[in-house]
């Protein structure tokens, strides 16, 4: 989920930090990885990218996503018509993260980057996916 919000600019890097620092006192078993993330430079996106990937989570990964795309929402909300098309085309990519098959929820990663479909008819679409999980995190 860090690993996503990160990549979507839903979370700073200092955050990302912090979780790593905040995992390492209370855990016992410490993966080498999470100490090499928490000494990363906050600003530096691609190798905390790097660092979040290497790290053996065992964590539900379709919680993570549904929790991500509701933050997004807000993220995204006032972007151009253009820009939210181009923002779908990345999120569809999301897919290549998580387990198969996708929960019946999810499934519009797969078809949110239509080609043939007007940018305005995606990002109402797209925004309209979103506000779903958005409204999901807030109950």
């Amino acid at each position: 989920m860090l690993r996503l919000l990160l990549c979507y600019g839903c979370i700073s890097g200092a955050k990302i930090i912090t979780w790593a620092d905040d995992t390492i006192v209370a855990e016992s078993d410490i993966d080498d990885n999470l100490i090499e993330l928490s000494t990363e430079s906050p600003d530096k996106t691609p190798a905390l990218l790097s660092r979040l990937s290497d790290i053996a989570v065992s964590a539900d990964k379709f919680a993570a996503l549904r929790t991500a795309l509701g933050r997004m929402h807000d993220l995204v909300a006032n972007d151009s018509a253009d820009d939210l098309a181009g923002f779908a085309a990345n999120l569809s990519n999301v897919t290549n993260e998580v387990p198969k098959p996708l929960p019946e929820d999810l499934r519009f990663l797969l078809t949110i980057n239509d080609d043939s479909a007007e940018p305005a008819v995606i990002g109402k679409e797209l925004l309209q996916h979103l506000k779903h999980f958005k409204d999901l995190s807030v109950n």
